[in-house]
């Protein structure tokens, strides 16, 4: 019987013609270019503020000197990424929290990150952002103050209609594409506050900006409700920048209403810079009626505390900022306002300041 032994072939390597060898290189290198680009589009950016200042501030017949932070900007540290879905569509989220300077607390009592925390996309179509956000009221809220709309403006302890939500729990926003200048903006926020003895609350805050050359136009209306048994709280905003480059003009009005109640404010003020590193910023600020404040009821919204006669309040400030780099900015400034009320005696307040704010 023959037996027939197994044929087990060497293969053979023949090598590749340089121009196949090129090519699979081009394809390998094409390739991790697009892996590498597809790591490229998606972006972390850690960015926050800095504001620390010794005060002496003064209510009445009471002074209080120390250190205090956030007198232009609070003091804040936000993460902010973004993410290229192709398209021109693109994901992005927010995640920013307050923290004072002086004591290391953070600025939102109990919360990480109580400014900012929300998620939403961008495109052709404008942008959507869900969670905890700016209203869409406080989008053109500040642009007619002096002193970065801080502490140190004309319209602090004056303009109430300064005092609303500026961060709305559980909502929605969407901001349309800017369009020859003109950029609108609209804000939803859900109360969830709902039970057998009341309605949920809910917050809807409206604006329109236009911005072109040295002009700017703001227009902005927000209505708060902490319960849905509430009546409404509402806020309206009309604002107006000019930069002649000599000056900035700053202008701003402001009402507040609530029932029966009103008030109606005024700012004016003006940026002037004096070298380019120093600039001055002042303003005057006047408001009349019967709500005295508004503040938040802890849980969702603001309601007014009103006077029960008309009340007069007027501010002045004046800052000065001297740029020490692009990102730190030495200030000093003054502001006083005055409170008067029909068959009382005027109150008096006032707010000095002289500090560092480092952007970041």
């Amino acid at each position: 019987m023959s037996m027939t032994t197994p044929y087990f072939s060497t293969p053979v390597f023949h090598p590749l013609p340089l121009e196949c060898f090129m090519k699979k290189t081009a394809l390998t290198l094409a390739l991790l270019a697009t892996v590498a680009g597809a790591h490229a589009q998606s972006s972390l950016t850690v960015y926050g503020t800095a504001d620390l200042a010794l005060t002496s501030s003064k209510s009445g017949d009471q002074r209080q000197t120390g250190v205090t932070s956030g007198t232009n900007y609070e003091s804040k540290i936000g993460f902010r990424g973004t993410e290229d879905l192709g398209g021109g569509l693109k994901a992005n989220f927010v995640m920013e929290g307050g923290f004072k300077m002086d004591t290391g607390e953070p600025g939102e009592p109990g919360m990480l990150f109580g400014r900012e925390v929300w998620v939403g996309l961008s495109g052709a179509f404008g942008e959507i952002q869900a969670g905890r956000a700016v209203s869409a009221y406080d989008h053109i809220n500040g642009a007619g103050f002096s002193a970065k709309n801080g502490n140190l403006s004309a319209a602090n302890n004056v303009v109430i209609s300064r005092r609303f939500s500026d961060y709305v729990n559980n909502g929605v926003t969407y901001i349309t594409p800017t369009v020859g200048g003109l950029t609108g903006a609209v804000t939803y926020g859900f109360g969830e506050n709902k039970n057998a003895s009341q309605d949920a609350g809910s917050i809807t805050s409206l604006s329109l900006k236009y911005a072109q050359g040295p002009l700017m136009l703001g227009l902005g209306y927000q209505t708060e409700k902490p319960t849905g048994n509430d009546s409404a709280l509402k806020f309206t905003r009309g604002t107006a920048t000019y930069d002649f480059g000599s000056a900035k003009l700053l202008a701003a009005y402001g009402r507040v209403a609530q029932d029966n109640h009103s008030n109606n404010e005024w700012h004016l003020g003006a940026d002037v810079p004096v070298t380019p590193q120093l600039t001055l910023s002042g303003g005057v600020a006047r408001s009349t009626g019967t709500i005295s404040s508004t503040p938040g009821n802890g849980v969702y919204g603001r309601t007014a505390v009103v006077s029960a006669t008309e009340q007069e309040r007027t501010g002045y400030g004046l800052t000065a900022y001297y740029a020490l780099s692009k990102r730190t900015t030495a200030y000093a400034g003054y502001q006083s306002y005055k409170v008067k009320t029909v068959s009382q005696p005027d109150t008096k307040g006032s707010l000095l300041a002289v500090g560092l704010l480092h952007l970041f």
